[in-house]
C-alpha cells in the first residue's frame, strides 16, 4: 500500500519517536511537522459525477501542508495522465502516481497524489470550521480522492504530524515505531487515535451492524500483536459499487473500534482508539496492516499521540564533489549531491547550507532535480585568494530538521591570469621608464602580490619595479646600455599564486656625439625615413625649415647646452668653431630638430622641438667639407 502516516502528539508522554519500517518496501516520511497543531482528513468516492470534499480546520489555524490523493482500480500498473488530472475546486490539479499492486480480480490498484498546500490555505485562510472543496470531474478508474491537511495553531496542544510514503505487498506491512523514552500514559488526557483510508473498499449488507467483509473487500489490522479490525474497508465515504469504493477516517466518523474485532461484520469507519493497545513503559508500538482478500487499496494512515514525537526520516545520502574555481571570479556551479529513499521527494522539500571554507559567512543553496532525486546543491561564490578549500554542504529536509545530511567537497581556486602587454620605444643610453602594463584578472590584486624581472637584451636583467596604474599595474626600470643599437627588453611578472604574464618589445638605444652638444637639422627634414645631412658646409642648403632659411655660417653643430632636450634652445659659434666631435659617430644618434635658427653677432642660436634618432653613414669628418650624413629612424622626443 502506499501509506501517509500523520502524528499529532503532546510533549509531555515520549521526548522523541523514530521510525524503524520493516515491509516489504517500507515507509518513507515526507513531511513532518512539530509544534501546537494538527490535521484534518476526508475522502470522496464518486461515480460519474463531482462531489465535495472537506477540511475541519479550527479558527486561528496556519496550513502548513496540504495533499490531495487519489486512488485507482484497472488493468496495467500505471495510470495514464489524463486519469491523474484532478479538477479541484475549480483548479486542475495532475497527481504523481506514488504506488501500485495486485488486485485479485481487478487487475491493479494504484495510488497518486498532489501537494496543494497553497490552494487549500488560499481557501481555508484562518480556519473556522469545515471548509468544502469540489472535486468536479470522476476520471476513469478512479475510485475517489483522499484531502490532507496539516495546520498549525498556537491553541492547541503540541503535536507532531508526520507524512510517510511507502507500498505494501497484498501480505501486508509491519511498521515499528520506536520511542526515545519508555511511553507514559499517566499524563492526564493521554489519548492516541489512528484513522485509516481505504480504496476499492466494499462491505455487504444492509447497514450499521449487518455488514460483512468475508469473501469480498477487507482488511485486517493489528497494533502491538493484537487485533484492531477485521473488517476495514467499508465504503462510508463512497458508494455502493465499482467507481466509488472509498472511506478515509477522519472528517464526521467517530473513533468506536468494532465490538468484535476478529469477525468479519459489524461498523467500521476506519476511525480507531488504539491506547488500549499501548502500554505504560512502552518503548516500541507496532503497526501491522494486511488484505488477505487482495483487493483493497490501504493508502492512508493516521496516528494521533498526546506526546510530542521526533520522527526520524530515512536518511538522506549526500555526496560531495570537486570544486574549480579561480580567484576574483565569480563561481557558480554544483558543490554538492544527495538522495533521499523517498521516491515522492521533491526538490522544495529540502534546505541546503554551504559553508565556502574560507571563513565568509553561510550562503543557502540551490537545490534541484526531479521527483525522487537525485538532487543537486549549487551556490555561487567568489573566492579571494587561490588555495585549497573545504566545502561543507549540509542539507536538511525542511519538513524535518533533524533529518540533515553532510557533504564535503574540495575547492581548488586557481590563481586569476595575468595579462601583460608593453610596446616599442626609443631611450638614451640610461634607460629609465615603463617597459610593462599588465592587469590581473583578480579585482583584489594588490601591488605586494607580485614580482617582476626585466632582461634588458644586452645579457643584462634587474628587478622591476611595480606601481598601480588605475586598474592595471606598470613594471618600470632603470638600466644603462654600453651601445647604441635596437635591444629587445623581455618582462616577466609572476604572481604571488603562481601565474605569470611575459612581454617583449624592442627598445632602440641612440646617444649624443661623443663630447658634448648636438648635431642638428631642419624640422621639414625630420619625417622618420629621410635622408639627412646634420654636418657640412652646405647645410644651410640642405635643410629647411618652417621658420626660414638657416643663416649660412650654421654648418650643423650646437655645443650648447651640452646635454640637450626637448623643448630647450642651443646656441653656438659660426662655423666649425666650436670643434664638432672628432667621431666616429655613434650608429644610432640623437639629433636637435630646429625649426628656427638665426645669427646675432658671433651667436647663432636656435630652437629644441624635436629630437630624433639618426642612423648615420660612413664618411664624417669634423672638417665641413666632409659631411655627416645619415637616415632619421625614430623619434626620441
Amino acid at each position: 500500500m502506499k501509506v501517509r502516516l500523520f502524528f499529532a502528539a503532546a510533549a509531555s508522554a515520549v521526548t522523541a519517536l523514530a521510525f524503524a519500517g520493516v515491509a516489504s518496501a517500507g515507509l518513507n516520511v515526507v513531511y513532518v511537522f512539530n509544534g501546537h497543531g494538527g490535521y484534518s482528513a476526508d475522502g470522496l468516492g464518486q461515480n460519474g459525477g463531482g462531489g465535495s470534499i472537506q477540511a475541519e480546520v479550527p479558527a486561528g489555524s496556519t496550513v502548513e501542508k496540504a495533499f490531495l490523493l487519489g486512488t485507482y482500480f484497472g488493468a496495467g500498473s500505471t495510470t495514464s495522465d489524463a486519469q491523474r488530472l484532478i479538477n479541484f475546486d475549480g483548479t486542475n490539479v495532475q497527481l504523481v502516481q506514488i504506488s501500485s499492486i495486485v488486485c485479485a480480480g481487478c487487475g491493479f490498484l494504484k495510488t497518486a497524489e498532489a501537494e496543494v498546500t497553497a490552494q487549500v490555505a488560499a481557501k481555508v485562510g484562518s480556519g473556522g470550521g469545515i471548509t468544502n472543496f469540489t472535486v468536479n470531474n470522476d476520471p476513469t478508474g478512479l475510485d475517489g480522492v483522499a484531502l490532507v491537511v496539516v495546520y498549525s495553531n498556537a491553541t492547541l496542544p503540541e503535536s507532531t504530524v508526520a507524512v510517510l510514503d511507502g507500498s505494501s505487498q497484498p501480505g501486508g506491512d509491519t511498521t515499528t515505531f520506536n520511542f526515545a523514552s519508555p511511553l507514559d500514559k499517566t499524563i492526564p488526557g493521554f489519548s492516541a487515535t489512528m484513522s485509516l483510508g481505504s480504496g476499492f473498499s466494499f462491505q455487504g449488507g444492509s447497514g450499521p451492524g449487518t455488514h460483512v467483509c468475508a469473501p469480498s473487500q477487507f482488511s485486517t489490522v493489528d497494533v502491538n500483536g493484537a487485533r484492531l479490525t477485521s473488517c476495514a474497508g467499508n465504503y462510508d465515504d463512497g458508494q455502493g459499487n465499482d467507481g466509488g469504493l472509498i472511506t478515509v477516517g477522519g472528517v464526521g466518523d467517530l473513533t468506536d473500534n468494532p465490538i468484535n474485532p476478529n469477525i468479519q461484520a459489524g461498523v467500521d469507519d476506519e476511525l480507531y482508539d488504539i491506547a488500549g493497545f499501548l502500554h505504560q513503559g512502552d518503548t516500541s508500538a507496532v503497526l501491522q496492516t494486511a488484505n488477505p482478500s487482495v483487493n483493497d487499496n490501504l493508502f492512508l494512515a493516521v496516528i494521533d499521540i498526546t506526546a510530542r514525537a521526533t520522527v526520524n526520516d530515512p536518511a538522506i545520502t549526500a555526496t560531495g564533489t570537486t570544486v574549480k574555481a579561480t580567484e576574483g571570479a565569480p563561481f557558480s556551479g554544483v558543490v554538492a549531491s544527495f538522495t533521499d529513499p523517498d521516491t515522492s521527494a521533491t526538490a522544495a522539500e529540502y534546505s541546503a547550507t554551504i559553508d565556502w571554507g574560507d571563513g565568509t559567512p553561510l550562503t543557502t543553496g540551490t537545490i534541484s532535480g526531479p521527483t525522487g532525486g537525485p538532487f543537486n546543491v549549487s551556490g555561487s561564490h567568489t573566492y579571494l585568494e587561490e588555495g585549497s578549500y573545504t566545502i561543507t554542504v549540509v542539507i536538511t529536509d525542511v519538513d524535518n530538521a533533524s533529518n540533515t545530511a553532510t557533504a564535503t567537497s574540495h575547492a581548488t581556486v586557481a590563481d586569476a591570469a595575468l595579462t601583460g602587454t608593453c610596446t616599442d620605444s626609443t631611450s638614451l643610453t640610461v634607460f629609465n621608464g615603463v617597459v610593462q602594463t599588465f592587469s590581473d584578472a583578480d579585482p583584489n590584486g594588490a601591488v605586494a602580490d607580485y614580482s617582476a624581472t626585466i632582461n634588458w637584451g644586452d645579457a643584462s636583467s634587474s628587478p622591476g619595479t611595480i606601481a598601480p596604474s588605475g586598474a592595471q599595474f606598470t613594471v618600470s626600470g632603470s638600466h644603462v646600455y654600453a651601445a647604441t643599437g635596437s635591444y629587445t627588453i623581455t618582462t616577466t611578472t609572476s604572481d604571488v599564486g603562481g601565474s605569470q604574464t611575459t612581454t617583449a618589445c624592442k627598445v632602440l638605444v641612440a646617444s649624443f656625439a661623443a663630447g658634448g652638444g648636438s648635431f642638428v637639422i631642419g624640422d621639414l627634414n625630420s619625417a622618420v625615413g629621410t635622408n639627412v645631412t646634420f654636418w657640412g658646409a652646405q647645410w644651410w642648403k640642405l635643410n629647411s625649415l618652417s621658420g626660414g632659411a638657416a643663416p649660412a655660417a650654421f654648418k650643423g653643430f650646437a655645443n650648447d647646452p651640452a646635454t640637450p632636450s626637448c623643448g630647450s634652445g642651443w646656441s653656438t659659434a659660426p662655423g666649425n668653431s666650436p670643434p664638432p666631435p672628432a667621431g666616429p659617430l655613434p650608429p644610432f644618434m640623437a639629433v636637435i630638430v630646429s625649426s628656427s635658427i638665426s645669427k646675432s653677432g658671433s651667436t647663432i642660436s636656435g630652437n629644441s622641438p624635436h629630437i630624433v634618432i639618426v642612423q648615420t653613414n660612413p664618411g664624417y669628418d669634423a672638417n665641413p667639407g666632409h659631411a655627416g650624413t645619415g637616415k632619421v629612424v625614430a623619434t626620441l622626443c
